[in-house]
């Protein structure tokens, strides 16, 4: 299952990432799961932390003609599925939440990088259409341990160009045992 953190402001990001990184560790401890299940896929600087957020909605299946009950063809969903949703969430008083994201969306785009892809776009469609506050908001990756080098900042390069304003030039490795920390972006020589 992919995850997101989500962040009130920039002045709480380091003690936001301080209490999540010790939450990781003690639920990385407990749980047997692969880190895989537990994937990060970025930090999301947001004012409102619990506004346009994609609710977990459990869709009625197709029916076998591969139409849907208003008769529209579609992409089919199975009893239970949903094709982008925050399953659950944990919050410690309106400073953070770190969100589970799940659905069809996620688990069949490509990569990491189609999951952060799939992400920005719903929040930021959610933003531009809604009525929230005209806050800025940043979305820093996240990458694991193994994807750091050329591969990181090419693909934050390219996350900036499709977003611009919104990707920052930091980003955050994700250490099994350690959780989150910042690798601010070093400009090559």
């Amino acid at each position: 299952m992919s995850t997101i953190l989500l962040i009130r402001s920039v002045g709480d990001l380091l003690d936001a990432v301080e209490d999540v990184n010790e939450f990781l560790v003690h639920r990385r401890q407990l749980v047997t799961e692969s880190h895989e299940a537990d994937e990060i896929l970025g930090i999301w600087l947001r004012r409102e932390l619990d506004t346009d957020l994609p609710a977990w909605l459990m869709l009625e299946p197709a029916i076998e003609s591969g139409k849907s009950r208003e008769g529209r063809v579609g992409q089919r969903f199975g009893p239970g599925e949903a094709s982008l949703g925050i399953r659950e969430s944990v919050s410690i008083s309106q400073l953070w939440a770190l969100c589970n994201i799940d659905g069809t969306l996620l688990s069949t785009a490509d990569g990491a990088t189609g999951r952060r892809r799939t992400i920005l776009d719903h929040f930021v469609r959610a933003r531009s259409t809604s009525h929230s506050s005209g806050d800025k908001a940043i979305f820093f990756a996240v990458f694991t341990a193994t994807e750091t080098g050329l591969s990181v900042k090419s693909t934050v390069r390219e996350l900036q160009d499709s977003y611009p304003n919104i990707v920052g030039r930091t980003w955050f490795i994700d250490d099994p045992e350690s959780g989150l920390s910042a690798a601010p972006w070093e400009d090559d020589a």
